[in-house]
């Protein structure tokens, strides 16, 4: 099979379209691939994107640019697909591409720098089958935005340019590249120099993001101790070898509070395990009804559901391949890794000050290391998102855990009514929507966008041809 080129495209020093409708995206990761897709799909003739993305490769982003240790995905390879007639896309490449003696079974979790590299074939399949498509890629940070009177968007840069367009995407996943708030950030370059000096390494954290570092700094060579702290020291679930086919059945009347959805998961839970089934089931099943759950809750509830719930729900909506599990289990039946329940106080050069729920006791705690594993949260006090919110453009969820948005990841304005230009993709949206992390949500969420912007983009179009023709 002929592999596409990967995509490298820079800006030029002007930014030109004979475009009749433009869209610029702020983020060339993998909610900004799923959006260059998704439009060139639905916008059938000559359209402008302008990306803003720092990196050098679109497609990749955080998630999967940084993955260079073997992690995996935590969705079966069957499911992310990037081609909706064809579910098994992703498997398909992955059979194309596989160097070892094992065929992927579409049940497989794949490693997440190939899925990376699929990503950004299929968005460079997509480009060079619509040369109408014009795509600038501007490896800058946009710093804020601004709508004029005629409804058309100036989006600012570094330097001072800025890129006018007709509407604008947020992909910028949680917003940015946040500063780590217990020494080394997840993902970041441990220098040789302090690796060979480490005896114990402390994570901050136990969800899926320690798991990846845990077994990266193991891949590396390193053979101290690891203690892992966080408050409830809940550890991410595993996924089954093979899907169940279980399909729960879901009552007529949906649950009205926080109470109501965690009695009915665990009857769900309790009856498809009696079935022979298995409670993995019942989250799987329950992922693409969980938005409209989410949104039927009112605000009191949500945020009972954030103090009381959220922990534990992510341990089992978020899960590990089976292997991944297993291995994670060997590492603490053999002591090397320990876990401990605590509320970190304060974090000084590596120095920890921790409140052990166990003992009821405040203790510093030394380490060689100190590594964030807290996982991501929306960044909303970046000038980008702060200037939008001061000129109306956008507001808080209730939450105050991103933006609020529809499913279709429309931005909610002052007027309580939502954009049709403006819109912000994936996590940004998460305390509107909840489900919208996972690869799967984001390109399903990317496609209700180019739904709704392939109106404007034919109610623009048809106005230039007619003035065109007009002025014959």
């Amino acid at each position: 099979m002929t592999k596409a080129p990967l995509l490298l495209r820079q800006s030029p020093s002007a930014c030109t379209s004979n475009a009749p409708f433009s869209v610029t995206i702020i983020g060339g990761g993998f909610s900004g691939a799923a959006a260059i897709i998704a439009l060139g799909r639905r916008c059938p003739g000559p359209l402008s994107m302008e990306v803003i993305e720092p990196r050098q490769m679109l497609g990749q982003g955080l998630a999967y640019g940084e993955a260079t240790s073997g992690e995996r995905l935590n969705s079966r390879a069957k499911d992310l697909s990037l081609v909706p007639e064809n579910p098994r896309d992703f498997v398909d490449w992955l059979t194309d591409h596989h160097s070892d003696d094992t065929a992927p079974t579409g049940f497989d979790f794949a490693r997440r720098a190939d899925y990376g590299r699929y990503v950004t074939e299929r968005l460079s399949e997509c480009l060079a089958k619509r040369p109408e498509l014009q795509l600038r890629h501007h490896r800058d940070e946009a710093e804020k935005i601004h709508r004029d009177a005629s409804g058309r968007f100036t989006v600012g840069v570094e330097n001072g340019r800025s890129i006018t367009a007709d509407a604008v995407v947020l992909a910028t996943g949680y917003g940015c590249r946040q500063a780590s708030r217990y020494g080394l950030p997840a993902f970041r370059e441990i220098p040789p120099e302090r690796f060979s000096r480490m005896h114990r390494v402390t994570l901050v954290g136990t969800g899926l993001t320690m798991v990846d570092t845990l077994f990266r700094l193991r891949n590396q060579g390193f053979e101290g101790q690891v203690t892992l702290i966080s408050r409830h020291g809940q550890l991410p679930r595993p996924h089954t070898e093979t899907p169940s086919r279980h399909c729960p059945q879901w009552p007529q009347a949906w649950p009205e509070s926080a109470g109501d959805m965690l009695r009915l998961v665990r009857t769900l839970s309790q009856r498809a395990e009696a079935e022979g089934a298995d409670w993995q089931s019942v989250f799987q099943a329950l992922r693409p009804l969980t938005s409209r759950l989410w949104r039927e809750l009112d605000i009191g509830e949500r945020r009972r559901f954030q103090r009381h719930l959220a922990t534990r729900y992510g341990c089992y909506r978020y899960r590990l391949p089976p292997a991944h599990a297993r291995r994670l289990q060997a590492e603490l039946d053999s002591g090397r890794t320990r876990l401990a329940r605590g509320r970190i106080l304060a974090s000084d050069s590596g120095q920890l000050t921790v409140h052990w729920h166990d003992t009821n006791r405040t203790s510093h705690w030394p380490s060689d290391l100190v590594i964030d594993c807290s996982g991501h949260r929306p960044a909303l006090d970046t000038p980008l998102l702060r200037s939008l919110v001061a000129a109306g453009l956008a507001r808080h969820d209730a939450l105050g855990q991103g933006l609020s948005v529809s499913e279709s990841g429309a931005l909610f304005q002052g007027n309580d009514l939502p954009s049709r230009r403006l819109y912000a993709l994936g996590p940004l949206g998460h305390g509107s929507l909840l489900e919208i992390t996972g690869a799967a949500e984001i390109f399903q969420q990317a496609q209700a966008m180019a739904d709704e912007l392939s109106v404007a983009y034919a109610a623009t179009t048809m106005t230039t041809e007619t003035r065109a023709l007009d002025a014959r």
